[in-house]
């Protein structure tokens, strides 16, 4: 039980005593841990009284800390006599005499007071040290709030735990590794390089889409952007970790910075530009491939749009909706068209209430409607949230109330309930963004605590839980081989892997395969890159094992312990 005989406050380094009298002591021996806290005066039995100016100073060199899970606490001192004699106690106990180290063991959990006092020459230190400290021995317990499916096709899976102690940090083990930080959300993943045998040539400018089965790369541009462009392009199998070509017979010229989208059963690709070393070509032209009979068709020219480059192409369900970008005499446009499949035929999109001009913008589709957002484009563009509807052939504009900063080369993505946008390039690289909902025409902006450094030319891909960025560069980082995962319902980031990531890297292709992130080519300290990586555990077996550890040092004694099986299907 402790019987304080009086209350005492550091102040500034001065000891401020409360007795039946008031003293005020500037450089006292209280320690210096405590400044500003609530003290307990020491043990009964200290010598309170004012003493002269030749009374020792009394100073604590080591203790334990401040919170600890050690039921041994040892303690140093000295004074600034030199020479002294000392008087020690521990939870304002009985004054007993000591010397410096001093020690006590077993003690309990809880609050803890120690106190010393020095004697010199008859006199004694009027301000005796103090230092107040707590044990806690009692482990913290580790939640598992979120987990996975078992089985899962996600290779890039979520988990969110929580301790019971305020202030505890976390620890992760996955199969075989060793326990490291971690922190909730959680996801465990791993870099996997893709195979460079019978790859492509690297280039940048390409597009790539998942076919349910293969990642199809197809076109693009060395590095230097002179005269070398591409008509080819491969399919990735990254189950077999293997490559095929596409054919060439009857593809479309060679070029880049144009558009690719799957249909379900084919790839078309449209528009862009190349250079021969006099003339830039601009295309309305494009092809569809057939990966089954590996083969291609051109799509018609009739009433197609003008020709461009840097614009956008989503796939409705039956059209290719292709909008935007840069024409022949290096103009914004407003213009689109719908490019039917089974009719290979195209109808412009109307410019009634279209977003103003603009290249290097976004389009993602939500199922019933085209969402465009930002871009580069001499017009207007204060209201730069575009919302198309094919089937009335119709726009409307979206205020731009709360929306994150314009820009362009962000990246896109589509929840299945709000658009993502992140990163770009208005003045400066970006590292904000925002989420827009289209249902209730608002905006949310996201957090950038933890955000992946600013950015442009990087990719992004939704995996049904988290956007996840990578790549891209920035003025003073140059390339990057760094990303990371913004998971939606914690409204948070987290790291991508830096271990065994693929090279630094920008204007690469990234797509998500239904489980996986898969990355490849772009451009690296100007040279084109034929590799690749692929961001997700591999199938199999997995376990993931989370501890708690407290401030005090104590660890759960008893992990969480999740095993979940990644499969193919």
């Amino acid at each position: 039980m402790k019987t304080p005989k009086a209350s005492a406050k550091i102040i500034s380094g001065c000891g401020l005593l409360i007795l039946s009298l008031v003293w005020l002591s500037c450089g006292s021996g209280m320690d210096s841990d405590f400044e500003g806290q609530e003290l307990e005066s020491p043990a009964s039995g200290f010598d309170l009284s004012i003493s002269d100016a030749t009374a020792p100073n009394t100073r604590i060199t080591s203790k334990p800390r401040v919170g600890t899970n050690s039921s041994t606490a040892k303690f140093s001192f000295t004074c600034s006599a030199g020479t002294c004699s000392y008087h020690c106690a521990l939870d304002y106990g009985i004054l007993e005499k000591c010397a410096s180290p001093k020690t006590y063991k077993g003690l309990g959990e809880g609050p803890h007071n120690f106190s010393v006092q020095a004697t010199a020459s008859g006199k004694t230190d009027p301000t005796p040290a103090f230092y107040n400290w707590y044990v806690d021995i009692t482990p913290p317990e580790t939640n598992l709030d979120d987990s996975p499916l078992n089985p899962t096709i996600n290779a890039v899976s979520r988990f969110a735990f929580s301790c019971n102690e305020g202030g505890s940090s976390i620890q992760c083990k996955l199969n075989s590794q060793d326990w490291k930080a971690c922190s909730s959300p959680y996801y465990p993943a791993k870099w996997t390089p893709t195979s460079t045998v019978n790859a492509p040539n690297g280039r940048i400018g390409a597009t790539a889409v998942w076919s349910g089965t293969e990642m199809i790369v197809w076109g693009g541009a060395k590095e230097n952007m002179g005269t070398v462009y591409h008509n080819t392009g491969g399919r990735y199998d990254p189950i077999t970790d293997s490559w095929t070509p596409t054919s060439t017979v009857n593809a479309p010229e060679a070029r880049f910075r144009h558009t690719g989208i799957w249909t379900g059963s084919e790839m078309i690709v449209w528009g862009g530009n190349s250079y021969n070393g006099a003339v830039t070509t601009f295309y309305n032209t494009g092809g569809i491939y057939t990966p089954a009979s590996n083969s291609w068709i051109a799509t018609s020219t009739a009433n197609a749009p003008d020709a461009r480059y840097l614009h956008t192409a989503v796939w409705a369900g039956g059209d290719m909706i292709v909008w935007g970008g840069v024409r022949s005499n290096y103009t914004t446009v407003w213009t689109g068209g719908k490019y039917n499949l089974s009719g290979n035929s195209w109808t412009a999109t109307t410019d009634t209430n279209a977003p103003s001009n603009r290249s290097d913008h976004t389009a993602i589709w939500t199922g019933t409607r085209m969402i465009v957002w930002g871009g580069y484009g001499a017009g207007d563009t204060s209201n730069p949230t575009g919302v198309y509807d094919p089937a009335a052939n119709s726009w409307t504009l979206v205020s731009a109330s709360n929306a994150p900063a314009q820009r362009g080369r962000h990246t896109a993505v589509w929840t299945g309930t709000e658009m993502i946008v992140w990163g770009g390039y208005d003045s400066n690289r970006l590292n904000t963004g925002g989420r827009f909902n289209p249902s209730t025409n608002s905006w949310v902006l996201l957090p950038q605590t933890n955000a992946p450094a600013p950015r442009e030319l990087h990719s992004a891909v939704w995996t049904g839980e988290a956007m996840i960025v990578w790549g891209g560069f920035d003025t003073g980082a140059g390339v990057m081989n760094t990303g990371g995962i913004y998971d939606l319902d914690a409204d948070s980031w987290v790291p991508t892997p830096l271990k065994e990531a693929p090279s630094k890297r920008d204007w690469h292709t990234g797509i998500w395969d239904n489980r996986r992130m898969i990355i490849w080519s772009g451009v690296s300290d100007d040279k084109n890159v034929k590799t690749g990586g692929i961001l997700g555990l591999p199938i199999g077996t997995h376990t993931l094992k989370i501890r708690c550890k407290d401030p005090y040092g104590n660890l759960d004694p008893s992990p969480v312990s999740f095993t979940w099986e990644v499969s193919e299907i």
